[in-house]
């Protein structure tokens, strides 16, 4: 009964905001020239997203339902334990089996750029089990590169988008930039402080499914599982937003060292400066938001702080 009603909410939410994601692709990015979506590649994108999302959302449902059908509403803690660790395993499983999925991943030929990685991986002792061309270009114009997986299994994927447009010097500052992340252990802190915020969810919906009162005021007649998963989500959300500013301001603290860790390993700030440049003129991003609007909603700074701050790390650093 629980799957079924939130199920069929949730389906009734993605039909509902389908035809805003039509005209966020088709009319919004067509407009300013960054769409390369087909119907069909839109199409399939949507329907295996449903699935996935629906295979998941069950899997974490019945874990949630059944935990506290078993252990009482007290058993918030435990629903959260095994709600982090099936997490984790799907930031481990997600770049294997999830992402191909959706994206074609081809290995970086030979050349420049590959020489350049793999010089750079040895001497930051940066262990990779490969270098990947992602075919972001069907869908978008936008460029970028991350690392997906950990350990043995880390992967470094580059939009193709960005191999077209960018020298070997600007790729390579970006890959530093992302060799930073790992390199200062911001994953694991992201992951603990994402953990946390989980936990406080969990503990909320306890209290939650404790509150007669509560559940009569949004219509259900006695309390269950479902009904108190569903108020907890709608009284979070703007909790949520409160508490996001914490991971969002450490985020951005993390996107400055990431920096500062690609010009100490890399040695080319101009190159970053360059990188950047570019891909805030490609993306059209905005080169002076509202401080308020960076407090709540971005978890990078600002493009033009970042190539202050690179600058005055590079005067710095030419003085000593």
């Amino acid at each position: 009964t629980g799957l079924l009603y939130l199920g069929s909410l949730s389906l009734l939410k993605s039909v509902t905001q389908l035809p805003f994601a039509i005209y966020q692709t088709f009319k919004i990015e067509e407009e300013y020239g960054f769409n390369r979506t087909t119907p069909k590649t839109f199409v399939l994108d949507w329907f295996k997203g449903m699935v996935l999302g629906s295979l998941l959302g069950a899997l974490l449902l019945s874990i949630c339902i059944q935990v506290f059908l078993m252990l009482g509403d007290s058993a918030w803690w435990v629903a959260w334990i095994a709600f982090s660790l099936l997490g984790v395993g799907l930031a481990f499983l997600a770049p294997a089996f999830l992402l191909p999925l959706f994206n074609k991943f081809t290995p970086i030929p030979g050349g420049a750029l590959r020489e350049a990685v793999e010089q750079y991986a040895a001497k930051e002792s940066f262990t990779l089990k490969g270098v990947f061309i992602m075919d972001s270009s069907k869908r978008s114009t936008k460029s970028n590169a991350f690392f997906t997986g950990f350990g043995g299994l880390r992967r470094l994927v580059l939009f193709d988008t960005l191999m077209d447009r960018f020298s070997v010097p600007e790729v390579m500052s970006v890959v530093a930039h992302e060799a930073g992340h790992f390199k200062k252990n911001h994953i694991p802190r992201t992951l603990a402080l994402q953990l946390g915020v989980t936990f406080l969810m969990f503990a909320f919906l306890g209290w939650v499914l404790r509150s007669d009162p509560l559940h009569t005021a949004f219509g259900f007649n006695g309390v269950s599982v479902h009904s108190g998963i569903l108020i907890s989500l709608l009284l979070y959300s703007p909790i949520l937003r409160l508490l996001s500013l914490l991971p969002n301001a450490l985020s951005r603290k993390h996107e400055y060292e990431a920096d500062e860790f690609s010009i100490r390993t890399y040695h080319e700030p101009e190159a970053l400066i360059s990188a950047l440049t570019k891909l805030t003129a490609e993306n059209f991003a905005h080169l002076t938001p509202h401080p308020l609007k960076v407090l709540f909603d971005y978890t990078h700074p600002p493009v033009s702080e970042r190539i202050r701050r690179i600058r005055q790390l590079t005067t710095n650093s030419a003085r000593t």
